[in-house]
């Protein structure tokens, strides 16, 4: 079990009611991981203490008549398994840092893997990339690195003279009830060159993508679609 000291918050809403736990930082994350696939897990080495609190600094515990109406039972360690799968788990700052870094190196990446220099023709070393989005003071924030993208490569164009390599993607047939998350996902992943209303009001959208993001973009399509668009690679 973790001690207090070490713990951070995981906190939820429920019935306009702010619940807290405290927790391993590294445990709880796990926890939460098996907890969504629909595991059931040992709580021992994830609660500091097994307590559901209302503000667990001031020490106000929540009493077990004010759980029940809120999640349906009064078990604290039920609770808790809620709090962990469907609240907030605080970061620590080591891990703030991490994630940071780890979204820095495959950003760097992707651009220095699938960018050219416009001038030279040469491959862009991932040193100068990052050296770029320094300079630029470009921000990750919270959203996947492949959302960013754009964003990260619109800020260094004017340090670095890029040029990409891309792929075109034929969709056919979109249906209507999924357009919207379809077009926002072209949007955020690559550049709509074409589209298409049909007369089923159905859409067919014709998408440049970077070469590096073309299985990305492939596997979040079919995940909004649920396989039921055709995708045709054009040359």
């Amino acid at each position: 079990m973790v001690t207090v000291d070490k713990a951070v918050f995981a906190r939820l809403n429920k019935k306009g009611k702010e619940f807290e736990i405290l927790v391993d930082p590294d445990t709880a994350q796990k926890a939460r991981e098996d907890l969504k696939r629909g595991k059931d897990v040992d709580l021992s080495d994830v609660l500091a203490v097994e307590d559901i609190f209302s503000d667990s600094k001031k020490g106000i515990r929540v009493g077990k008549k004010d759980l029940e109406p809120a999640f349906g039972t009064s078990d604290i360690l039920e609770v808790a398994k809620i709090i962990i799968k469907e609240g907030r788990i605080n970061p620590t700052v080591e891990q703030i840092h991490k994630q940071h870094q780890e979204k820095l190196d495959k950003i760097t990446s992707l651009i220095s893997m699938n960018a050219i220099d416009a001038k030279t023709k040469l491959p862009i070393p991932k040193k100068t990339v990052e050296d770029a989005l320094k300079k630029a003071l470009y921000r990750l924030d919270e959203r996947k690195v492949e959302d960013q993208l754009p964003d990260a490569i619109k800020a260094i164009k004017s340090i670095i003279p890029l040029t990409f390599a891309s792929k075109k993607i034929q969709l056919n047939n979109i249906p209507p009830n999924i357009v919207t998350p379809c077009l926002r996902l072209c949007q955020n992943l690559g550049a709509i060159e074409k589209q298409n209303w049909n007369a089923d009001k159905s859409l067919t959208l014709v998408i440049s993508i970077p070469v590096g993001l073309k299985e990305e973009f492939i596997d979040r399509i079919n995940a909004v679609t649920h396989g039921n668009v055709e995708m045709k690679l054009l040359e």
